[in-house]
């Protein structure tokens, strides 16, 4: 029996045999992000027994089943069906043992320092998975404890662990001290794999990537490959690429990497990529002037949440997954909860479905109400919080921080003037201008938009100015007004094609896509475009040439003769 199987086995909810007047059966579970959790359902209604009632003919009640999760900052919520699937998983262990924050300071997590802190939680985890594994050692086995194959195949899978964990073949000498010397030295099996496992985890060659092979050898590419696409170690595929010799080309690397991209791994770090290059990672608490915005409260917000993930999904999930479609886009993700507010005729128990909107009032993900509302204050829209997200994010523009510390001017001392006007009084010192000369000008063209995303044609009685410009790199002054100008403008832009893709790889790689050649950010923007914005295949060659050194991609270049 595998060890899915048998937790299957051990129902949440037994409702089979119905007790009392209980009319609703309901049980939790803790998920932890990133992880697969198996789940089987039997859903059975019928009658119970008992005495017939006096209508035999009358209907059985209606009778339902709900599968819902409460995520972080958000309230509980029906599990979109794009978080289901049918495929057959492996149980994933999870440890208890908390580990100090990485550093984020590069813009992702990262360890960066080894503390004593981060050893005693290493020693711990690994202390966890040896007492998990030793509780499960005839699963892992396959055979009862009396068979002549039990301490052989417990053998077998103790250099199958290490391999995984080392991400390549175990040599003469390693086995020797990391199989051999731990059941030569013990009296029992258990005890042996406990040493093991401890020994492995506890090993630089576990906890650092890349130590114990030359930055040529093939399993080293295959580790940089699928830590690049899936943030995992190598699969079976992939080690067995290696061990054959077939991930010393270009050729052969893509070929994997294409492979790779259409597992949900991939797509699960891909659309990790755009909640944190949205800065939308660090959202928690999305609070609005109640007083102001009397519609809104935390089931809107949780809403909106949805909505944003469900548009990006259909735009990263589509086949074309056209980067230009998350700015040209013009649909929403709405329900009945939402519609009301965003000017759309649902029923008000309609399920999130995709409606059309004004194209000449919204632009994609530029207008999406829930990015409106994250860069927004309390009470009024941000056209700062906007600009810098577009200057730095979109446009990949380097801004110095502010010299002094910066307060925005609360309405209630300029009750005469509008968001835009108050902006620009407040940024109008010589020492702002340098930076604030791009911010504001972007984030004007979306003052169209309120604090919590809505359209509007006036701010404080007076009508919306939303007119903006950008100076480009080579001097040229584009003027536009409004989000679908704007749109237009950055899908056809240079440097947006440029700025993606750098942020892309630095995301994926955790390196600057210059530290792998003075052109690589030239050649990869010049692809993205020739392969018609598609971020999967994007993907694909910075996942190639992140697995390649600039020495084994020149080689495989002239082996091919490119």
């Amino acid at each position: 029996m595998n060890i899915s199987k048998a937790r299957r086995l051990r129902p949440l909810i037994d409702a089979w045999v119905k007790s009392g007047d209980d009319k609703e059966y309901r049980s939790t579970i803790h998920l932890l992000g990133g992880r697969v959790y198996p789940l089987t359902l039997h859903f059975t209604k019928a009658g119970q027994g008992g005495k017939k009632p006096d209508n035999a003919n009358a209907p059985i009640p209606a009778a339902s089943i709900q599968l819902a999760w409460k995520l972080p900052g958000r309230l509980e919520e029906t599990i979109p069906k794009q978080r289901l699937s049918p495929v057959e998983t492996p149980e994933t262990l999870i440890v208890d043992t908390a580990f100090p924050p990485d550093d984020r300071s590069t813009g992702f997590e990262r360890g960066t320092s080894v503390t004593k802190a981060w050893d005693q939680a290493t020693t711990s985890a690994a202390i966890e998975v040896a007492d998990y594994v030793r509780g499960r050692l005839r699963d892992f086995a396959g055979v009862p404890e009396l068979s002549a194959e039990y301490t052989p195949r417990i053998r077998e899978f103790g250099e199958r662990f290490a391999e995984r964990a080392f991400r390549r073949p175990l040599t003469p000498d390693l086995r020797a001290l990391y199989i051999d010397a731990p059941f030569a030295s013990t009296p029992d099996v258990e005890t042996a794999v406990e040493r093991i496992v401890l020994m492995v985890l506890k090993s630089p060659r576990f906890l650092f990537r890349e130590i114990g092979g030359e930055s040529k050898d093939g399993f080293n590419v295959a580790s940089r490959l699928a830590f690049v696409l899936w943030d995992t170690p190598p699969d079976q595929d992939l080690m067995a690429a290696a061990a054959a010799g077939k991930l010393g080309t270009r050729e052969e690397v893509a070929a994997q990497a294409r492979r790779m991209i259409s597992d949900p791994r991939f797509h699960a770090k891909l659309r990790e990529f755009f909640l944190h290059w949205m800065k939308l990672d660090l959202v928690h608490d999305l609070n609005k002037d109640v007083a102001m915005f009397p519609e809104w409260n935390a089931s809107v917000a949780a809403d909106l949440r949805t909505s944003l993930e469900l548009f990006l999904e259909d735009v990263i999930g589509s086949e074309s997954a056209d980067f230009r479609r998350l700015f040209l886009s013009d649909f929403l993700y709405l329900n009945g909860r939402l519609a009301p507010l965003y000017g759309v005729d649902l029923p008000r128990d309609a399920p999130f479905r995709k409606v059309q909107v004004n194209p000449e009032e919204r632009a994609g993900l530029l207008s999406h109400p829930y990015l409106m509302a994250s860069f927004a204050d309390t009470m009024a829209s941000s056209p700062i919080r906007r600009g810098v997200f577009l200057a730095r994010g979109v446009l990949g523009r380097t801004l110095r921080p502010p010299p002094d510390a910066f307060v925005p001017l609360p309405a209630a001392l300029h009750p005469d003037l509008t968001t835009r006007e108050r902006v620009a009084l407040q940024t109008n010192a010589d020492a702002c201008r340098s930076c604030h000369g791009l911010i504001n000008p972007l984030g004007f063209t979306l003052e169209r938009f309120d604090s919590i995303g809505r359209i509007r044609g006036e701010d404080n009685h007076k009508s919306i100015d939303a007119s903006g410009f950008y100076l480009t790199r080579t001097g040229e002054e584009v003027r536009f007004n409004g989000a679908r100008q704007l749109a237009d403008f950055l899908v056809a832009s240079e440097e947006t094609h440029a700025a993606f893709v750098e942020k892309l790889f630095y995301y994926s790689v955790q390196q600057t896509v210059r530290a792998f050649g003075a052109q690589s950010l030239d050649d990869l923007r010049r692809s993205f475009v020739q392969q018609n914005f598609d971020i999967r295949k994007l993907m694909q060659e910075i996942a190639t040439l992140a697995a390649l050194s600039a020495r084994e991609l020149d080689a495989s270049q002239s082996q091919t003769g490119k």
